[in-house]
């Protein structure tokens, strides 16, 4: 509450701060209370005659006493208004003994009959309840999240082996007593090498999710030209046999990142820009864009078969799948599940804009600051180059 150039007198003030809907105390120069609002009397639990005429010391623990009366001197040698909001938390003391922590913004008060200071008084208890319950819960779930990465692990892990003997004796039973058997008989032994191998590939890849989650990133400046370059080289086979052809928009930039999880990033999106195209000509493209606070915004972007607009959330869910098992050359489903567990682990985001027919285009960031320098900046950030 500010002064305004003309003085009132002391008990307007009273009339006026009654009124206001939380704690208001008014102190005289000598320190004693001399106006306490009905909030006031019901934050610290003392009726009105009780905190009248009392030093205003008794508000604050008796450790805290000395200081208070000494900071209280000082600002009544240079009053000025301090507004609340300024993250000046001090501990209030109620009558029943029960400390607690209050925000308290004051105003010097000039009247006919003296100098005084008003306090606005802010009870933190639910906001320290509040951010304590908030902690508290985050704990609560990164331990959760880690014990659910852990299981994943030891799940996926130890049923490995098992599997293994499961589609290895079938074999066997394929390779040294297929002369006995009817053809009933080898096609069931058949089907069953054929889910445990299925089962084995879920469960490497479901091992391999549990391992982004768990595993420390290595974070250093990589050139995520040169890495796309090399990633590009290793699928060159790859690429000539399904008549691939993979353009690089523009330079990328190095970025602080894990360079060996990202480079799994983009090496599964150019897989599947490649593997969901039944175009004789496919067409992959890889760039990046200027984001808000020139946060680069990268994309793969295919002219394949598109993805309808319901199902743009569904495909990072894991092992989902929207085609039948065998077709676009199969897979378990896992592949963007992963993509999007690791450019999350970079605090980035990772989505879809795509179209059935028109192809797909995905774009992930980085929550990291790019390692760029202004001249590069200044060039990636022309209007064809801006994010849509």
């Amino acid at each position: 509450m500010e002064v305004g150039a003309q003085k009132g007198t002391i008990s307007q003030y009273f009339a006026v701060t009654n009124a206001v809907p939380t704690a208001v105390i008014i102190v005289d120069a000598a320190g004693e209370i001399v106006f306490a609002n009905a909030y006031a009397e019901q934050l610290f639990g003392y009726d009105y005659l009780e905190l009248t005429h009392k030093p205003v010391e008794i508000l604050v623990p008796l450790s805290a006493r000395g200081a208070h009366t000494k900071t209280r001197r000082a600002y009544a040698n240079t009053p000025s208004s301090r507004p609340m909001g300024k993250g000046r938390v001090v501990i209030g003391l109620h009558k029943n003994g029960t400390e607690f922590p209050v925000e308290i913004g004051l105003s010097p008060i000039s009247t006919h009959e003296g100098e005084y200071v008003m306090g606005v008084i802010f009870d933190m208890s639910v906001q320290a309840r509040q951010a304590k319950m908030l902690h508290d819960y985050a704990e609560a779930l990164e331990h959760s999240n880690r014990d659910l990465n852990d299981f994943s692990y030891i799940v996926s892990h130890d049923l490995k082996e098992p599997l293994r003997g499961i589609g290895s004796y079938s074999t066997f039973l394929l390779e040294d007593y297929g002369r006995v058997l009817d053809d009933e008989g080898k096609d069931k032994l058949q089907t069953l090498v054929r889910l445990t191998r299925r089962l084995e590939d879920f469960l490497d890849s479901l091992l391999f999710y549990s391992r982004v989650g768990r595993a420390e990133l290595a974070m250093q400046p990589t050139d995520l030209a040169a890495l796309v370059h090399d990633i590009l080289d290793s699928l060159a086979e790859f690429l000539r046999e399904h008549g691939a052809q993979v353009n690089v928009a523009r330079d990328l930039p190095t970025v602080v990142c894990d360079g060996t999880r990202v480079g799994e990033v983009f090496r599964n999106l150019v897989a599947n820009a490649v593997k969901y195209n039944d175009n004789s000509e496919k067409g992959v493209e890889i760039g990046w864009k200027q984001g808000p606070n020139n946060q680069p915004v990268f994309y793969v972007r295919d002219n394949g078969i598109g993805i309808p607009k319901k199902h743009h959330e569904k495909i990072f869910s894991i092992f989902k799948r929207l085609h039948a098992r065998d077709k676009y050359g199969g897979g378990t489903g896992a592949g963007l599940t992963i993509c999007r567990k690791i450019v999350e682990r970079h605090s980035g985001n990772m989505w879809v804009d795509s179209e059935p027919g028109s192809g797909s285009t995905f774009y992930f960031t980085l929550s990291v600051p790019p390692v760029i320098d202004q001249t590069t900046i200044a060039q990636g950030s022309g209007e064809d180059h801006e994010l849509d």
